[in-house]
Formats: C-alpha cells, structure tokens, sequence
C-alpha cells in the first residue's frame, strides 16, 4: 500500500498482504493483514485510507498480538507509533 517501497526508499510505512479465498487464513475468517511501520526517532502518525487498503465501510480489524478489536467506520485507518516500532493488523471477514 506504500509506494514509498517502489520508488527507491526501501522502509514502507503500510504493507498489505491479502490472503487468497482458498488459503489457510481466508479459511480462518481472516481476509488481509495489515502492517504499519514507524522506522524513525520519533513518534509518527501513520495512516492509510480504507478504500486503498479495500476495507469495507465498517471494517474490524484485530491487533495480532494483543487481540485488541478496532471497529474501522472513518475514512482512514491511523496509528500512532513509537520511534522504532510496528504493528500487524488482521482483518476479519
């Protein structure tokens, strides 16, 4: 989702990988994962608007290691990162 990747600045800030229907994630009720990355010293806000991450209008998306619920029904989806740091959504069907 980050064209950043392609244009010669190799560190995204968004990845996206869409599990296929007959994979075993889509078979789990998992639709997509969701990657946000803050390579910098300070804290970043980081944002990606849901109709270029494919989101539905009311998306749920579920933090990987925490297994916190986030309900997605505004335009972006958006984190706020420490220096340093990551995090990796699933979204569910």
């Amino acid at each position: 989702l980050d064209d950043r990747a392609l244009t010669g600045e190799p560190l995204p800030e968004v990845l996206q990988v869409l599990c296929p229907p007959d994979s075993r994630m889509a078979k789990a009720g998992i639709r997509q994962h969701l990657a946000f990355f803050n390579w910098s010293n300070e804290p970043r806000r980081i944002s990606v608007s849901r109709a270029k991450a494919g989101l539905a209008n009311s998306a749920t998306l579920v933090d990987f290691w925490t297994d916190d619920v986030r309900e997605i029904h505004d335009d972006f989806v958006t984190v706020d990162l420490p220096p340093h740091s990551a995090t990796l959504y699933s979204e569910h069907a």
